[in-house]
């Protein structure tokens, strides 16, 4: 057997270990990956859980003011029977009284409501900046991933050039 037709087995092995090396950074990558994908996943499920978690604030909110404007509604209806009673009697100082109680309802009723609807506000402010923010992290990581793709790709070829150089008996003995 001449020279030329045999195997140089040390650069067989040299080639061998380099795509070994090539695939593991392959894998290291294609890792990544998979792993910012799972992450984009769970911060889109994030969201949606803020966003369920906002509507249903919404709602308790809206029975709460309801509620209030219910009691609010009562509340003058009792200091308007209280002042006709008042009118029709001379009890002067019971209807400073009743005016002021109704002025101090009426005013207690107005700031309750406002605080509730700053409360509402705020919250809903908060759930939009926390949702404008995680989506800004998954378009720069889906961005960040998109721009990888090519040189993934290229590996691959890379990769399966140097497969293909390899003689088909070796590959099956390596198990490629």
């Amino acid at each position: 057997m001449s020279s030329d037709a045999s195997l140089d087995v040390p650069a067989v092995v040299a080639q061998f270990r380099e795509a070994e090396e090539r695939l593991a950074e392959l894998r290291e990558r294609l890792r990544a990956i998979v792993l910012a994908e799972e992450g984009a996943e769970r911060a889109a499920t994030s969201i949606q859980e803020a966003s369920n978690h906002l509507v249903e604030t919404a709602r308790a909110l809206t029975v709460q003011t309801e509620a209030i404007d219910r009691a609010r509604s009562v509340t003058l209806d009792a200091l308007d029977a209280a002042r006709t009673f008042m009118e029709g009697t001379d009890l002067s100082a019971m209807r400073a009284e009743a005016a002021e109680s109704a002025a101090t309802t009426q005013a207690l009723i107005r700031d309750e409501l406002a605080a509730l609807r700053t409360a509402v506000f705020e919250q809903q402010m908060a759930i939009q900046n926390a949702t404008d923010e995680r989506l800004g992290r998954i378009e720069t990581a889906l961005a960040a991933l998109s721009s990888r793709l090519p040189e993934i790709e290229s590996l691959r070829a890379e990769n399966e050039t140097l497969k293909a150089s390899v003689p088909p008996r070796v590959r099956k003995r390596l198990g490629l």
